[in-house]
C-alpha cells in the first residue's frame, strides 16, 4: 500500500469551515456526490457477476490498481481464498493467451 495522510475534522470544525468558506462546502458536497455515484455504479455493475468477472471488470475499469494493490488485499476485497484467486487469475491469463489479446 501507499503512504496516506488522513485529515479528520469534528463536525463542529467542519461546520465552521463551511460557514467561513462556502466554496469549501460546495467542493465537499461535489466530492461526496462524485464518490457516492462511483460507488453506486460499481455496485450495480458488479451485481450478478462471478468473482472472476468482478475482478476482470475492476482491472479493466481501473488498470492502475493491479500494480498498486497487493494480492492479499484483492483476495480480501473479493471475498476469495488465496488459492481461488490464483486459479481465477490463471484462467484469465490462459483465456487472454488463447484469444491472442
Amino acid at each position: 500500500m501507499e503512504d496516506t495522510t488522513v485529515i479528520c475534522l469534528s463536525r463542529k470544525h467542519y461546520e465552521l469551515l463551511c460557514k467561513e468558506f462556502p466554496a469549501f462546502q460546495r467542493m465537499a458536497l461535489n466530492l461526496l456526490w462524485h464518490y457516492h455515484i462511483m460507488f453506486y455504479e460499481r455496485t450495480i455493475d458488479l451485481l450478478g457477476l462471478t468473482k472472476a468477472e468482478q475482478y476482470q471488470y475492476l482491472i479493466e475499469k481501473h488498470p492502475e490498481l493491479k500494480q498498486r494493490i497487493a494480492q492479499k488485499y484483492w483476495v480480501s476485497y473479493m471475498g476469495m481464498s488465496n488459492s481461488t484467486f490464483n486459479r481465477t487469475i490463471k484462467k484469465q491469463q490462459t483465456k487472454k493467451e488463447t484469444s491472442g489479446t
